[in-house]
């Protein structure tokens, strides 16, 4: 089980939080070993477009989603922040088994 991060800005498409799992091959999409991992790279992503409130405020939400164990469902856990009508973000934390990023995880063990 690996875990996999978007985010999707307000008004624009979901793209991946990067970090340094982020692998060009066989997927460009940052697989983290753990929640922790995963979480880690929400947190610094909110912050960088934020700051500090942001930051707080995601690994709340997060760890709120997470301990009603919502990261292995199907929606994964969510977390949002809004600073205005027309900008904020909104986090998806996704449990995953995908074969991309199975290899993805065998491949960084390697180099």
């Amino acid at each position: 089980m690996h875990f996999h991060v978007t985010e999707s800005k307000i008004g624009d498409v979901a793209h991946d939080v990067g970090g340094d799992h982020a692998l060009p091959y066989p997927t460009r999409r940052p697989t983290f070993d753990t929640t922790a991992g995963a979480v880690d790279a929400v947190m610094a992503a909110a912050f960088e477009y934020w700051g500090t409130p942001a930051e707080i405020h995601v690994e709340v939400s997060l760890a709120v989603e997470l301990s009603l164990g919502k990261q292995g469902s199907k929606h994964g856990a969510v977390a949002a922040w809004d600073v205005s009508e027309d900008e904020g973000a909104t986090w998806a934390l996704h449990a995953c088994e995908c074969a991309d990023g199975t290899l993805a995880q065998l491949f960084a063990g390697r180099g």
